[in-house]
């Protein structure tokens, strides 16, 4: 006669059509993420300012004339049209994981970013606001990062809940979270440096990194070869490429493609990260 108390233990499986769409909103935010990176790093900045000269700069990858434009137009509809996306595939994902409290709380805080980046893009675009005012600017571009960073770090742990990936010893566990927040920080730094936001932030950058890539490095190598080697060889990786990376675009006058891949790194980085940190046993409700 089987055990009951083991039948109960068992949570009930996830319909495939969950898991499948959760990949699709994790894809899409890359996108949305990475698309923003290519509409911040396009805007022409004044000479005196790092990165120096980084409009001219972007202009000059382009051989075809006008290409300049047509990018930043076609980046400017995947931005709009795969966030979209992941409003709608946020809202059904709240449905589908009704009785899965870990993930539907993910799911739930999904939405609600979605919902709030979407209100402060139409704040900011309506009249009557000053929308030219330097702090006004700054808070947009600060909430705007923080939004779609969380949002990108949410999906992929909701996409890794739904697929019940084993959650990481609890020590390894509390490094993640530590070495997330860090990279986190770091990365909206990076970001306000490239849009050249504030004189602090690079040097803000610099110190964060300098504390989250070893923390990132030993959480990677510790967990190489246990139940999430997978995400902790990408995790491996990307440390070791992205100093390459800002190196590399600090030497070439913040050229904008390395910058660029510099972000998209960055961000990668950050969605592995919370994927090895949220992640803990679901049950379901009731």
């Amino acid at each position: 006669m089987p055990d009951a108390s083991l039948s109960t233990a068992v949570p009930r499986c996830t319909p495939p059509r969950g898991i499948a769409l959760a990949l699709a909103a994790v894809a899409a935010m890359a996108l949305v993420v990475v698309a923003s990176a290519w509409l911040r790093l396009s805007q022409a900045l004044p000479c005196e300012s790092w990165p120096a000269c980084r409009g001219g700069a972007m202009a000059s990858v382009i051989v075809v004339p006008g290409a300049a434009d047509a990018l930043q137009q076609a980046a400017r509809l995947t931005h709009r049209l795969s966030a979209t996306l992941v409003l709608i595939a946020a809202i059904v994902l709240v449905l589908r994981t009704r009785g899965l409290a870990r993930v539907a709380a993910l799911a739930r805080a999904l939405l609600g970013l979605a919902l709030g980046l979407a209100l402060l893009g139409v704040v900011t675009r309506a009249p009557g606001l000053v929308a030219d005012a330097p702090l006004f600017r700054l808070g947009v571009t600060i909430g705007n990062l923080i939004g779609g960073l969380a949002m990108l770090a949410l999906v992929w742990s909701l996409w890794n809940g739904l697929r019940g990936v084993p959650a990481l010893p609890a020590a390894a566990q509390r490094l993640a979270r530590i070495t997330l927040a860090l990279w986190t920080l770091q990365a909206v730094f990076g970001a306000l440096s490239g849009a050249d936001a504030f004189a602090a932030a690079p040097l803000l950058h610099l110190l964060l990194a300098l504390a989250a890539l070893p923390a990132a490095l030993w959480l990677g190598w510790t967990q190489r070869h246990g139940g999430r080697a997978a995400e902790a060889r990408a995790l491996l990786v990307l440390v070791l490429l992205q100093p390459l990376l800002g190196v590399a675009a600090l030497a070439g006058a913040a050229a904008p493609v390395l910058v660029w891949l510099h972000n998209a790194g960055a961000a990668a980085g950050l969605a592995l990260l919370a994927g090895l940190a949220l992640a803990a046993p679901d049950s379901r409700e009731g």
